[in-house]
């Protein structure tokens, strides 16, 4: 998914404050169970995506290439691929994958879930 609606009460049922990109961060008051509360309203928590914020660092794609993913799974809607030797820069982690950035063959940013067996 690209993009995450934004409600104007923690219900599917109400009306569309906003629209989200893919990769916004939200920070959760954690007052709705099913909702994320932000300041323009809420979201599903059904549509989130959470990762353990690291220290930003710079990984190389070693395999020939490197797959980006929605979530921390090979399982999860692909987003692109980035070639060997190809720079990623990450901001945090979830198991043995990366979320993080890079730019593919034809410019386009990536945005997502790289593993560490071939980013490292």
């Amino acid at each position: 998914m690209d993009s995450a609606n934004v409600f104007s009460a923690p219900s599917a049922d109400s009306s569309v404050a906003a629209t989200l990109w893919y990769g916004f961060e939200i920070k959760d008051s954690g007052m709705h169970s099913d909702f994320a509360s932000i300041d323009k309203g809420f979201v599903s928590k059904s549509l989130l995506v959470t990762f353990t914020p690291i220290t930003p660092k710079t990984v190389k794609i070693q395999a020939e290439k490197g797959y980006f993913f929605s979530t921390a799974s090979s399982e999860s809607t692909g987003r692109g691929f980035a070639a060997k030797n190809s720079l990623v820069q990450v901001v945090g982690e979830s198991g043995d994958w990366y979320y993080g950035s890079t730019k593919d063959s034809n410019g386009k940013v990536l945005v997502g879930f790289v593993s560490k067996t071939v980013a490292y």
